[in-house]
């Protein structure tokens, strides 16, 4: 068995998050020891608390785009010495055996690796387009601070195109359990009325992710007014909220809708802890990011519950629906072919319902245990 020290950027319960959960607990089922390493308390740790996962409060270094002033640096070079010292000495009597860094964001683990030659991976679920110089610095990092590199689709590879024959590269796809949505026509309504405060027999479109610059909401607002202009059976359903920092995101949104026509058919809801129960009461998910997903969780998630999706065509979405089989791929950040999608969707039920099933069937093949068996077999490597 192992000892895995894992270093992640949050505390939420979004995308790279929950991957990390499901990798934590699973791994220590297997009988591993683990130890998670976050910047602060959160829906992660709670979740750490129940299934009785350790884990470090500490402060994490986060490269990000307003971090390159000399005080900043300065600041967050002291964050990491103090974490250096607080990790050390909570595992003093532990041999480590790995350091596994999931997400590019966080550095932290790479340097604690490298100061005590300790094996890391560096597990890697983002595509970054822009700006340049931010690839070019995280591309250097890899190659520098690496033995073994995961990439969560085959379009995070490409995209990285990192040759180093000293480093070991494994392409594993996040997993997903098959939600049993087997709820009645009527205990359904009961959750429509508790999330949307109707019990009306309507289409709900929704996108689950944080509000942010990428993902597509002003998008897909603009679609679904184009798309339900005459409808009074559609509504639109936004699930998260802004990072720490990025509230003017929020903000805009929420202008956007209260200057809508359609205003008292869309919603804006927090994150939900139990997505299971947005999906259940969702007819159609979207995935509009506007830049390339590296993977596409929420799509997976969605697929599970047997929910029709459209996604943008682009990024590592791709590795996971069939366009007109499992989902629809429109043109990335095209309106009038997302509006042509949405009323596709909203106008044909059994369309709906033919593209729920055979994408419950191909969400199957990325399977939760798949993924734990592919981390296992990567932790029994030695150098």
């Amino acid at each position: 068995m192992k000892t895995i020290l894992y270093f992640h950027q949050s505390a939420e319960l979004y995308g790279s998050d929950k991957t990390l959960l499901q990798l934590v607990i699973g791994m220590s089922l297997a009988g591993h020891e683990v130890i998670v390493v976050v910047p602060n308390e959160g829906l992660l740790t709670q979740e750490f608390k129940k299934n009785n996962i350790r884990y470090i409060v500490s402060p994490v270094l986060k490269l990000t785009r307003d971090m390159f002033t000399f005080r900043k640096m300065f600041l967050s070079f002291l964050d990491i010495f103090s974490s250096i010292k607080k990790i050390r000495k909570e595992t003093k009597n532990l041999k480590i055996d790995f350091i596994h860094s999931n997400t590019l964001a966080v550095l932290n683990g790479a340097i604690y690796a490298k100061l005590f030659h300790i094996q890391h991976i560096w597990h890697i679920h983002e595509i970054i387009e822009k700006p340049k110089i931010v690839k070019k610095i995280f591309k250097f990092l890899i190659n520098s601070f690496s033995d073994i590199v995961v990439f969560n689709s085959n379009a995070t590879a490409i995209h990285w195109g990192i040759k180093n024959d000293k480093i070991s590269y494994n392409i594993i796809y996040n997993g997903s359990n098959n939600f049993e949505i087997s709820l009645s026509a009527d205990e359904i309504n009961v959750l429509r009325k508790k999330f949307l405060d109707t019990e009306r027999q309507s289409i709900i479109i929704t996108l689950v992710g944080r509000i942010s610059r990428f993902k597509g909401q002003q998008l897909l607002l603009k679609a679904f007014e184009l798309a339900c202009k005459d409808k009074t059976d559609c509504h639109l359903v936004f699930v998260g909220n802004s990072p720490s920092g990025q509230e003017h995101y929020q903000n805009d949104l929420e202008k956007m809708v209260n200057g809508s026509q359609k205003k008292d058919f869309i919603h804006i809801l927090p994150y939900q802890k139990n997505i299971d129960e947005v999906y259940t009461i969702s007819d159609i998910i979207v995935v509009p990011s506007t830049e390339p997903e590296s993977f596409g969780m929420v799509a997976l998630e969605a697929m599970a519950a047997e929910r029709a999706v459209i996604v943008a065509g682009h990024g590592g979405i791709l590795e996971i629906i069939d366009h007109n089989k499992t989902g629809i791929i429109f043109e990335p950040s095209n309106l009038e072919d997302l509006a042509r999608s949405l009323n596709e969707l909203i106008e044909n039920k059994q369309l709906r319902e033919r593209l729920g099933k055979a994408a419950r069937e191909k969400a199957k093949e990325f399977s939760l245990g798949k993924y734990l068996d592919s981390f296992e077999k990567l932790y029994s490597t030695e150098k």
